[in-house]
């Protein structure tokens, strides 16, 4: 059995002058992973255009709120989820969250709930802020190129100029 120190044969993941990815590859995952949890907003929809698996959010009429208390509970005044399908004028979402009157929003794992139209006063779906989501890759591209280049600075200049020499943290490349 290996223990948790033993390492598998072989280079291992930084093996070449770049590592894995490259300099290119590691830009290119920075820029994924920051559009990946890029800002969402919600744009008001027309039911009957919503494909199935849309992320939307329902605003409940005082009749879906309590057309939904027995299985929701009260006070609940929306759902977001995806639509699971439509039958008539009912959409079937599949909730993860129920928006409550007092402001909370609570996780739901219950069934997929059924909201007819005259229990909807407003049905919005999901997307993606594109302007906001650019603010965010760019904004991170800009921090870490700034951490990128102190780094190098503190590097190029050998330390302190104390002795002369040195890596006061650890960051040469160079190998004696």
């Amino acid at each position: 059995m290996r223990g948790l120190t033993d390492r598998p044969p072989g280079p291992g993941p930084r093996a070449g002058p770049r590592g894995w990815l490259g300099r290119r590859g590691r830009l290119a995952s920075l820029v994924g992973s920051l559009a990946l949890g890029g800002c969402y907003t919600y744009a008001v929809a027309a039911p009957a255009a919503l494909p199935t698996g849309a992320q939307v959010r329902v605003a409940l009429t005082d009749a879906g709120a309590a057309g939904l208390a027995p299985t929701v509970g009260s006070a609940v005044s929306g759902v977001e989820g995806a639509i699971v399908r439509q039958r008539g004028d009912t959409l079937v979402v599949r909730a993860s969250r129920l928006l409550t009157s007092a402001g909370v929003d609570v996780a739901w794992t219950g069934p997929d709930l059924g909201v007819p139209a005259p229990w909807r006063s407003a049905v919005e779906r999901k997307r993606i802020a594109a302007g906001r989501t650019s603010l965010l890759v760019a904004g991170g591209i800009a921090v870490s190129a700034g951490a990128i280049a102190l780094i190098r600075g503190i590097r190029d200049r050998g330390g302190d100029g104390g002795d002369g020499g040195g890596d006061p943290i650890g960051l040469s490349r160079r190998r004696p």
